[in-house]
């Protein structure tokens, strides 16, 4: 009779130790569950720190470990130091800024290239500018990041 009894001891303390330990899941952040539909939020975060001129903010949508940016075709890697004074020092908020038909393609669970345009409007410029915007999300520990970014212009018809 000892056997069983030990035994079921045994299962139950098992069970309890399983139920409250918390998947893995809830122990690291990692790749968001729905990656396209967090890509969006993050989209939507994105431009309106854009648009509200959060230089404060901007870099923290990039890779902790930088990014690779390429605009108008000249390409620099950035540390996300090097974006945060970029942002915080001679960036200028646009008068207008606007996400246009941005797609989001999954790679894998962990990364999502968004493509699509831009709209932005220099302060002071009488009309806006067109974009055409890529940029390739990768999970990280605060959720989504930047890892790639490209904005070409462009040419007005």
């Amino acid at each position: 009779m000892r056997f069983p009894a030990l035994f079921a001891v045994g299962v139950a303390t098992c069970l309890a130790i399983a139920c409250s330990t918390p998947p893995r899941a809830a122990l690291t952040d990692g790749p968001p569950r729905d990656l396209v539909a967090s890509a969006t939020r993050f989209f939507d975060a994105y431009g309106k720190a854009v648009r509200e001129g959060r230089s404060d903010a901007l870099a923290g949508f990039y890779a902790p470990s930088g990014a690779v940016r390429v605009l108008n075709g000249h390409r620099q890697r950035l540390t996300r130091s090097a974006l945060d004074s970029m942002y915080r020092g001679g960036w200028q908020a646009p008068a207008h800024f606007a996400w246009e038909n941005l797609e989001f393609d999954s790679l894998d669970a962990e990364r999502v290239v968004v493509t699509g345009f831009f709209r932005w409007q220099a302060r002071g410029a009488s009309d806006t500018s067109r974009f055409t915007y890529a940029a390739l999300l990768q999970a990280a520990d605060s959720g989504l990041a930047i890892r790639f970014e490209h904005e070409t212009a462009v040419p007005a018809r």
